[in-house]
């Protein structure tokens, strides 16, 4: 994985944990939310993969980054209900 692939991964999650957020507050807690939430999942889950994948990539800032977003995460899926 490159620079390129990193960000463009890291842009949609950001997307969708801010979509999902937005989607909670504005409008509801539904199976739209639930689908943005279980996307945000997927792309954690691409990262966390890239990141075991190429160590080299990996420094401070993108450990913190993913540790941020996985947080983030978690509490959306507490607010849709998964435990």
């Amino acid at each position: 994985m490159d620079d390129e692939d990193l960000g463009r991964i890291m842009s949609t999650l950001t997307t969708a944990i801010v979509d999902a957020r937005n989607r909670a507050a504005q409008i509801a807690i539904d199976a739209d939310f639930q689908e943005t939430v279980r996307h945000a999942r997927a792309m954690h889950d691409i990262l966390t993969q890239a990141m075991r994948d190429g160590p080299e990539m990996v420094n401070d800032e993108l450990r913190a980054y993913c540790d941020d977003t996985d947080v983030e995460i978690r509490a959306l899926e507490q607010l849709g209900g998964k435990r």
